[in-house]
């Protein structure tokens, strides 16, 4: 048995490379953010997202029962996490994740 393996496993971060669109992106004042993060799902990756960036977005995102806004697409790869698990959806070291506000106008 390896005892070193296991805390290799814990002590690893995911790379995260987080493109932000809109309104979030003037709200976060970047296009880009990449996080090292031990988050594995969608809704803990945008709460280390403020933390990082200090600026809060995430209640243009989600409602105060963490469910998406209508009109909110994030994608994880590509894929709208509507499809996948919610803000439950994994992520993986590696991926790309986008998020788009709702949209506005008139």
């Amino acid at each position: 048995m390896d005892l070193n393996s296991g805390s290799k496993e814990r002590l690893a971060l995911n790379m995260i490379t987080v493109n932000f669109y809109a309104t979030v992106r003037m709200i976060v004042g970047r296009k880009q953010l990449t996080v090292s993060s031990k988050a594995f799902d969608v809704a803990g990756l945008l709460e280390e997202c403020e933390t990082v960036t200090g600026k809060r977005f995430i209640n243009k995102l989600l409602n105060e029962a963490g469910a998406i806004i209508p009109g909110v697409i994030i994608l994880v790869d590509g894929i709208n996490i509507h499809h996948l698990d919610g803000t439950a959806s994994a992520v993986k070291d590696g991926a790309v994740v986008s998020v788009f506000p709702p949209g506005g106008g008139g």
